[in-house]
């Protein structure tokens, strides 16, 4: 009965032993999600992205040694957008996100350390779907007094262009008219100038000075 007893004590402080001691594997996960906003941060409400993401996992020598794309992973899993790579030993890795269909709006690269015995690390990215419709912002109608600011605008722009044109036509007639009268002047002074030719008579040299 003793040696059973000192027997299941070993078997206890073993299992204790072997729970104590840390995994020797680690695991990174990738939270997808949808960025509305645009702002680089999973805000409150924003959906996990279900579609058209792939993620590859490098070794520190940039070797693909895993991918997963979203549209595979189990459902519980792509509901919340999570992606994941467990069983890896310690050491640097890489993961890089690909979204065809998907602009990010935060960083699609990132580097990890696996160490023993500290908490999986969980990335976050963000994007918008790339198809889809822009927000439009309707124009706010227009007041009474919108309306009355554009007519009286419209009314001193043609009275601007009303004095122009009075302006321009008094300027035509005025070069005109003084063309006119130059005109008029300088055929009388022709016309005064003939008539003291014709009335001079001419001087007779025969005639004693």
């Amino acid at each position: 009965m003793k040696r059973i007893a000192l027997l299941t004590l070993a078997l206890l402080l073993t299992a204790l032993t072997a729970a104590a001691q840390p995994a020797e594997h680690g695991e990174f996960w990738v939270q997808i999600f949808t960025d509305s906003n645009g702002n680089g941060i999973r805000d409150a409400g924003e959906p996990p992205l279900r579609t058209g993401v792939v993620v590859d996992l490098h070794d520190h020598d940039g070797v693909i040694i895993a991918s997963q794309v979203i549209d595979e992973v189990p459902q519980t899993l792509r509901d919340r957008g999570l992606i994941g790579f467990e069983n890896l030993p310690p050491g640097d890795y890489t993961i890089v996100v690909t979204t065809p269909d998907v602009d990010a709006t935060t960083a699609s690269r990132f580097d990890a350390t696996i160490i023993i015995g500290e908490v999986p690390t969980v990335f976050e990215y963000g994007g918008t779907p790339n198809d889809a419709t822009p927000v439009e912002f309707a124009a706010p109608p227009l007041t009474l007094a919108d309306v009355e600011a554009r007519e009286q605008i419209a009314r001193v722009a043609l009275a601007g262009i009303g004095a122009m044109l009075s302006s321009a036509v008094m300027t035509v007639l005025g070069i005109l008219i003084y063309f006119m009268l130059r005109r008029r002047a300088a055929r009388a002074h022709r016309l005064q100038y003939a008539e003291v030719t014709r009335t001079v008579r001419p001087v007779d040299p025969n005639l004693p000075r």
